[in-house]
């Protein structure tokens, strides 16, 4: 989204501006880590649950049945 936003933001009606991947690579992993961070806090319990009861709910579903 960073780099779109920059993309768009550094075009004009002279010429298409250029993504800045590299300050949007930057922005991502040094000054939002803790939002990466907290997403995999997140992530962690949802596989969790995934694997404990949704995935044996789908294979004994097809045994019943």
């Amino acid at each position: 989204m960073f780099s779109t936003a920059t993309y768009y933001f550094n075009s004009d009606e002279n010429g298409i501006g250029k993504a800045e991947i590299g300050l949007a690579l930057k922005m991502t992993h040094v000054n939002n880590m803790g939002t990466v961070a907290f997403a995999s806090v997140v992530i962690i319990p949802l596989q969790i649950i995934n694997v404990l009861f949704v995935i044996p709910a789908k294979i004994f579903s097809n045994f019943t049945t």
